[in-house]
């Protein structure tokens, strides 16, 4: 499932069940056609919800929503709590659909390329043209967003000197000075989608051991991780976009601002077909790393799944701060980014989770 997707459907699961028993706020207010909440079957009304959620989104097929759906109210006794639920999901679920609309209409637009110097061109072997999207964040106004992406260091000055000899140094496919266990690393993250890998280790936790205040707990966990990784995806995105900022590669291929051309030299992973500044892989497990910790607690050894299908299938990591590192260093290690883009990119990850935990607060006197 995409962001766009799990930032729709897991806050929606969120406020069924705090339409049912409120123990959180809710993260979109009731709409005026709700049906009212009491004697709801909680689980029904988050099975409700998802089946709506991707059946609106045209999300899977309608065999596997169904299946999907059937599962899910297997254990759910027939009769009017589960008819209520069914209701109340799909009920919330829609509205929360109506309220993205507009987003769900947002159109992708092709990045810019140019052949200035420092602003980004399609890149070998690949040169693809990737997509930007042109939705607003979920957490930030426009202006606050852009707010968070600062400027990166100029061609030439001694921090785009460092980081460009540092990614010559480290990152190439040839000749690296780098260990056989950071090229592993490179190569397992540059196959990772970072949003569906955090999913997953929630859910992986959450099995493992149940939140203290159950299914509430955890929806809103789980939403709480879909809106800031939306938000993530969008202001990096939209910042790579506005910066056109070039890759290693054609940093060090053309040369020039203080840097010796290198025609010859390539990374070690391929490089993304979108601008380098800022860092998504940073941004995202920088983002994850926060929350979970904020979730969790630190210190919680995990194992973040393998969503690719070649090489290492999985990592075990001692924590989530040590995962997001790992993950943003990875970068380096491959040759796609520059050290001062995964520094400036985990701080937008680190102040994305900040902002979210302000949300779905607990309500009535309740302890977190």
């Amino acid at each position: 499932m995409s962001r766009y997707t799990i930032s729709i459907m897991f806050p929606a699961m969120h406020d069924a069940l705090n339409a049912i028993q409120p123990r959180y706020a809710r993260w979109n207010p009731a709409a005026p056609d709700e049906p009212r909440g009491a004697g709801a079957s909680p689980e029904a009304a988050v099975a409700a919800v998802a089946e709506t959620v991707l059946a609106g989104l045209a999300e899977g097929s309608v065999a596997e929503r169904a299946a999907l759906l059937a599962t899910a109210l297997a254990r759910v006794p027939a009769g009017d709590a589960r008819e209520r639920g069914l209701a109340l999901g799909r009920s919330i679920a829609l509205a929360a659909l109506r309220r993205r609309e507009a987003d769900g209409f947002a159109p992708f637009v092709q990045f810019s390329s140019a052949t200035r110097p420092g602003r980004w061109r399609p890149t070998p072997p690949l040169f693809g043209q990737d997509v930007v999207p042109t939705s607003t964040p979920l957490l930030f106004s426009p202006m606050a967003a852009a707010a968070l992406t600062p400027p990166p260091p100029p061609l030439g000055s001694p921090v785009y000197l460092r980081d460009v000899e540092e990614v010559r140094r480290v990152g190439g496919r040839a000749n690296a000075e780098r260990s056989a266990a950071e090229a592993a690393s490179a190569a397992f993250w540059a196959q990772q989608v970072s949003h569906r890998g955090f999913v997953d280790a929630v859910v992986a936790l959450l099995d493992a051991r149940p939140a203290p205040d159950g299914l509430w707990g955890t929806a809103r966990g789980l939403a709480l991780l879909s809106i800031g990784m939306d938000d993530v995806g969008v202001i990096i995105w939209q910042a790579k976009e506005r910066y056109s900022v070039w890759r290693p590669v054609t940093a060090l291929q053309e040369g020039g601002f203080g840097v010796a051309p290198d025609p010859e030299w390539m990374p070690l992973v391929t490089t993304p077909a979108f601008p380098e500044y800022p860092s998504g892989h940073a941004a995202d497990c920088a983002f994850g790393g926060a929350l979970l910790t904020a979730l969790f607690g630190d210190g919680v050894p995990f194992t973040y799944r393998s969503l690719g299908t070649r090489a290492i299938l999985s990592q075990r990591f001692a924590s989530f701060r040590a995962a997001a590192a790992d993950c943003s260093a990875s970068r380096i290690w491959g040759g796609v980014h520059f050290r001062h883009t995964e520094e400036v990119s985990e701080a937008i990850g680190a102040a994305i989770a900040r902002e979210a935990l302000r949300h779905l607060q607990p309500v009535g006197g309740r302890g977190r």
